[in-house]
């Protein structure tokens, strides 16, 4: 019989819940693959946190018809502001895909325990 754990097919261990545990291995190898899968929001394995999303630092007075006679300005700030949105909707979906894929990772022990959490 092989000591080897089960993987699903991106290489992630199946996690096993117990004594002979295989975290370390385990969350090594999910933060890799969700790095690599999910880019927006991968870094959640190793930092326990999300990246902040900050809306873009402007000031008023650069909007004013004398300092932007053209709108040159107003119309990269409204891209600044579009392209923040469209990472938080990436991010938002990247989110749940990543939860669908860690939940593929879990034996059954593993799931249910998660389950009583």
């Amino acid at each position: 019989m092989s000591n080897r754990t089960p993987s699903n097919v991106s290489g992630v261990p199946i996690l096993v819940y117990g004594l002979r545990t295989n975290f370390p291995d385990y969350k090594r190898k999910l933060a890799c693959v969700a790095m690599e899968k999910f880019p927006s929001v991968g870094n959640i394995i190793e930092d326990q946190v999300y990246d902040e999303l900050y809306d873009p630092d402007y000031d008023s007075d650069d909007l004013s018809p004398e300092n932007d006679p053209h709108g040159l300005y107003a119309k990269e700030l409204q891209e600044r502001f579009s392209q923040r949105i469209r990472l938080e909707y990436k991010m938002d979906e990247e989110k749940r895909k990543l939860y669908g894929f860690i939940m593929s990772t879990l034996s059954r022990e593993s799931e249910q325990r998660l389950m009583q959490s």
